[in-house]
């Protein structure tokens, strides 16, 4: 028995030793990241070479190299004379750049395509998507000597070094990127004048009733009163839904998780303790490449949420002050996915700070689909592998661009009006642990009063 101690004694000396030497390494790896994202590769590609210019380092082709071109040098990009030709200066004042090229032009310099891109500070958490709306580029004319460029920088709500980057392409495909690197860093605390990021102005789009602050005037004031009335009925819909059903506590106490083999997803018990839901007033805002059918949308899913889940207080705002679930849609490019590792994947939600991002890139119908898969996570649904769900990663599922039967049925039981989801709407224990054993079988549950709702989630 003392042996045993002894040997417990020490490996909890151990444990807790290297637990220290751990934490530092794992701090030390977050800065040494911080510190190399966004620098140029010490690993120069074939065919450039790097020169340096008032302390910056710029990524250029090299002539020298012996490399296969069809075009005659007449092309080619001067680009050291026109590196050494360039000034630039950033106002702090007014957020404008301002690039002086002596007394030629880019295009003298046989530079045919010139943009800056703004790319902020990588960071490991982002608070909300705002400062994506910062990563972007801006065309530069080649035939002027002197350009002012306004940066327009967002307030992103946390304070991060803005870098810009000079990208320059000559008349041919061979002299594309003949210029690709860091001209400056923008210091973010000294901008006295960010943008406020606001959401897509959907007041045309969304009815008043469902708009947080709608502007009533006399001419709608009668039109607002009148949707007011048919808003409280489509509340009191709730009561002709189906009963609530134990499938819905069985797939509340299910995910999903990756195949032990590595090939696919399989189910995964979770407590119901890992539920969360929506307790005060939801405000959504959609930024970024919002489009109308995004908004008609999110008015189609307010519509069925009110009548499903009557206590959740659901609206859109175009005020960012009011916004509590932002949504935000940018494609996922190479800019983006440096901030986001978004390559794989076309939408998340991120629970600690509330927001939601996805792919603007992606066709309609999924665009759709993950706006509606990323709202369900939002509003407390997990993942599934039934083949009639938004939320399913089944191999068997369609991108459906609404909430099916059993995503509504566990909606309607997570909002309901009662401190028990399960004792409160007068659920058998019995059942629910069927439906647990045979996963299957809740996935099929099929009710015909769910069409309706259904429908609404699609009308144009």
């Amino acid at each position: 028995m003392k042996q045993i101690k002894k040997v417990h004694i020490f490996l909890t000396i151990w444990i807790f030793g290297w637990s220290y030497l751990c934490i530092d390494q794992v701090s030390q790896s977050i800065d040494y990241i911080n510190s190399h994202r966004g620098n140029v590769s010490s690993v120069v590609k074939p065919g450039y070479k790097i020169v340096e210019k008032n302390g910056n380092k710029f990524l250029i082709r090299d002539k020298n190299q012996n490399i296969t071109v069809e075009n005659s040098s007449d092309e080619d990009c001067l680009t050291e004379s026109f590196l050494n030709s360039m000034h630039h200066e950033f106002n702090y004042e007014n957020n404008l750049l301002t690039l002086t090229f002596s007394d030629k032009t880019p295009l003298d310099y046989k530079i045919h395509k010139l943009n800056v891109k703004l790319q902020p500070d990588w960071q490991l958490h982002l608070s909300n998507g705002n400062k994506l709306h910062n990563v972007r580029s801006l065309p530069i004319p080649t035939n002027q000597k002197v350009v002012e460029v306004d940066l327009q920088i967002y307030d992103s709500g946390t304070i991060n070094d803005i870098n810009v980057l000079l990208n320059a392409s000559g008349k041919h495909i061979d002299q594309r990127d003949c210029v690709d690197s860091k001209l400056m860093k923008i210091n973010a605390y000294r901008i006295s004048n960010l943008k406020t990021l606001q959401p897509y102005n959907a007041e045309k789009l969304i009815a008043p009733i469902y708009q947080n602050h709608p502007n009533i005037t006399e001419l709608n004031e009668f039109q607002y009163l009148r949707d007011y009335v048919v808003h409280q009925k489509q509340r009191m819909l709730y009561k002709n839904l189906p009963a609530p059903h134990e499938a819905s506590i069985a797939l509340m106490k299910k995910d999903i998780k990756k195949h032990p083999k590595g090939q696919g997803w399989v189910w995964n018990d979770v407590s119901l303790d890992h539920l969360h839901y929506r307790t005060e007033k939801t405000v959504i805002g959609l930024f970024g490449h919002v489009v109308d059918s995004d908004i008609q949308l999110i008015s189609n899913l307010i519509d069925a949420l009110t009548i499903v889940a009557p206590n959740l207080q659901i609206k859109y705002s175009s005020d960012a002050s009011s916004v509590n679930l932002p949504i935000y849609m940018y494609p996922c490019d190479d800019d983006i996915d440096y901030q986001l590792d978004c390559s794989d994947y076309a939408g998340v939600y991120f629970p600690n700070s509330d927001w939601i991002f996805v792919d603007a890139s992606v066709s309609r119908l999924y665009r759709e689909h993950v706006i509606v898969h990323e709202l369900g996570h939002a509003l407390g649904l997990g993942h599934n592998l039934c083949k009639d769900s938004v939320m399913s990663y089944s191999d068997l599922a369609d991108p459906i661009p609404f909430f099916d039967d059993i995503d509504l049925m566990q909606l309607q039981v997570l909002y309901s009006d009662t401190s028990n989801i399960i004792s409160g709407n007068n659920l058998d224990e019995e059942k629910i642990e069927y439906y647990e054993a045979n996963i299957h079988d809740a996935c099929s549950i099929k009710n015909n009063k769910w069409a309706d709702l259904i429908e609404l989630q699609l009308k144009k």
